[in-house]
């Protein structure tokens, strides 16, 4: 009788060990994530989204946030052009009589989506053409200064754009090239 015990022990151990290793739901970071409410969720994201704040506020040589960030950042602030948009036009800086006039869309909470943005080397004077690409909202281009936008990334193109170029060989501006850094939205 023992020695049909040894193989059957045998079996539920390995049979044991296959589904307990193989199961997904095994896994108590998955575990963790499933059984979270949505409240948690939530106040698991804000604390990550605070702690990237801290990360990119911080001295890195004290590992603190200044207590005067705020005077500094206005201060800074009171040193940038005030009427006048500086443009980088065929590798030199010039001023322009016309500044660009940025809306804020929202969301206020969380850093923005454009991840590239660039203007046409073959822009001397106004209209500014211009091309911005979205995290995940593809390519768009603007031929009057960023008043209006013009989507140029088609269905079956990957819409993840992190970088722009503009190819500028003489008879070649028109040839533009975008990266990505990732393949899922």
């Amino acid at each position: 009788m023992r020695k049909q015990i040894l193989p059957l022990l045998i079996l539920l151990t390995v049979s044991f060990s296959v589904v307990y290793f193989f199961n997904p739901n095994a896994d108590l970071k998955n575990l963790k994530k499933e059984t979270m409410t949505r409240k948690e969720r939530k106040e698991f994201n804000n604390a990550a989204r605070k702690y990237q704040e801290f990360l990119m506020l911080r001295d890195p040589r004290t590992n603190r946030i200044p207590e005067n960030i705020r005077n500094l950042e206005l201060r800074f602030t009171e040193q940038l052009p005030k009427h006048f948009a500086t443009v980088l036009l065929k590798g030199s800086l010039v001023q322009n009589t016309q500044a660009l006039t940025w809306t804020e869309r929202g969301p206020n909470n969380v850093a923005g989506r454009v991840r590239a943005l660039a203007i046409d080397v073959r822009s001397t004077s106004d209209p500014i053409t211009m091309l911005a690409g979205g995290a995940s909202g593809g390519m768009w281009k603007s031929t009057d200064g960023g008043s209006t936008w013009v989507k140029k990334t088609i269905a079956s193109q990957l819409h993840s754009v992190t970088c722009v170029a503009q190819d500028t060989r003489s008879g070649s501006e028109d040839v533009w090239y975008y990266g990505t850094g990732k393949y899922r939205q």
